[in-house]
């Protein structure tokens, strides 16, 4: 049996399987950053800060809005997926939520100039995009992960005017 159509007949067939290609793909990509959502959540339930900067990612990260559109975060305008975060100076007061290594496409993070505290994750080392990593002037401790000496994508660096017990090799540091 064979279907034929006229010609307005067979238009509208085709604005309707692209119309269904369309809504599958912008399906597809919200499965695709729904690990940078939930990074970005946890991170922000991991935040303790007082003033004006932490409100401001209290009330502006949430799910009502899309996380591209949230203080702080860039995304990539293909994907829609998570290319740089940067929250310095905003009195984040808190560690390093393990969780933001789970942004596979972070190629920036910015975290410098808060009240950070704690060691830093060794999983950061695995963000194999990772091209700047700005986490001075907080009050970080431990040693630097063994991880981050070895990310191939890394260029820039500045873990200055913390309490940290080691020392990144003189090649990859620009601010240690």
């Amino acid at each position: 049996m064979a279907f034929l159509f006229s010609g307005n007949q067979c238009l509208l067939f085709n604005l309707l399987l692209l119309l269904l290609l369309l809504h599958a793909t912008s399906a597809i990509a919200a499965l695709d950053n729904s690990t940078d959502l939930s990074s970005l959540l946890a991170f922000k339930a991991s935040t303790s800060g007082g003033d004006a900067s932490d409100i401001n990612i209290a009330a502006n990260w949430t799910t009502d809005t899309p996380f591209c559109t949230w203080v702080g975060v860039g995304c990539s305008r293909r994907r829609s997926r998570v290319v740089s975060l940067n929250l310095s100076s905003f009195s984040l007061q808190c560690t390093i939520s393990p969780q933001l290594s789970n942004l596979s496409f972070l190629s920036s993070l910015d975290l410098s100039n808060n009240s950070l505290s704690g060691a830093i994750p060794d999983t950061l080392g695995r963000l194999p995009r990772l091209a700047t990593l700005h986490l001075g002037h907080n009050l970080l401790t431990g040693p630097i992960p063994r991880s981050i000496f070895n990310m191939s994508s890394l260029v820039s660096t500045d873990m200055s005017s913390n309490n940290l017990s080691s020392y990144l090799p003189t090649l990859l540091s620009s601010h240690v």
